[in-house]
């Protein structure tokens, strides 16, 4: 199909031959064709390939290259500024899961003592308390009152802000998950029965001044059993626990220094 300016710019030539002419009719068919010719020699600029690429050419490119590497530049920058954010929670949640290691730790020290005096005192036989009566002067009971808590602040921060999604480690992720929405749910739901129960085995002891006969009943002895059975469930479950935030950290650590 030929362009429409050709055409155009041949018709204004058409016009002033025809005007200078006199002739509508153009009879003088050799002077016409000589004069097209020599249009067409002297090579207009539109025609020109020098100025197609130097007028429309490069600058398109330059244009279209331009918007490219700015939309390239701001994908980048979104992509640093997210990565950074999530360098940062990390670095927060690592800080959270030594805290939690601590407590851990110091509870499973403590808890661990305990249940031993526990397990004692539910295979005590009459002639034991009679002579622990005679030595202390009464039976005692250890309280196991726990009050640790996971500190979630960082993790409930970033998960609020919806970006949990956005760590690319999806190992680090599912253990992130786990530790916060399975395992440290299941170990405060132990410790908060341990509490419960504790506090109602010495209650029910109570109520017969820790005596012999009422220790060694149901009421007593076997509270104290299971007091010391909830214990050591509570404290493997610290075990796996300690073990989750180890295992974080160390993912934690591989990514941020």
């Amino acid at each position: 199909m030929v362009s429409p300016f050709p055409y155009c710019f041949l018709h204004s030539h058409y016009t002033s031959v025809s005007a200078f002419t006199g002739n509508n009719d153009y009879k003088n068919t050799a002077s016409l064709v000589t004069y097209i010719l020599n249009i067409f020699k002297m090579k207009p600029k539109i025609f020109t390939r020098l100025y197609w690429i130097k007028g429309i050419i490069i600058p398109s490119i330059i244009t279209i290259f331009s918007i490219t590497l700015s939309i390239q530049l701001n994908i980048w920058y979104e992509k640093y500024k997210q990565q950074a954010e999530i360098n940062e929670f990390l670095s927060d949640l690592r800080t959270d899961l030594k805290k939690d290691l601590t407590s851990i730790n110091i509870q499973r020290a403590h808890s661990g003592k305990t249940v031993k005096k526990y397990n004692i005192l539910a295979n005590i036989t009459k002639r034991q308390i009679d002579s622990l009566k005679r030595v202390h002067g009464s039976l005692s009971v250890p309280i196991v009152k726990i009050f640790r808590k996971t500190n979630t602040g960082s993790y409930e921060g970033f998960k609020s802000s919806g970006k949990i999604g956005s760590i690319k480690d999806k190992k680090l992720k599912i253990l992130i998950l786990q530790y916060y929405q399975e395992v440290s749910p299941l170990v405060e739901n132990i410790e908060s029965l341990l509490n419960t129960q504790t506090t109602e085995a010495l209650e029910t002891i109570s109520q017969y001044n820790f005596s012999k006969r009422s220790f060694l009943k149901d009421s007593g002895k076997q509270r104290i059993m299971y007091i010391a059975s909830v214990l050591e469930n509570l404290l493997a479950d610290y075990e796996v626990m300690a073990t989750q935030a180890h295992f974080i950290i160390n993912e934690i650590d591989k990514q941020v220094k």
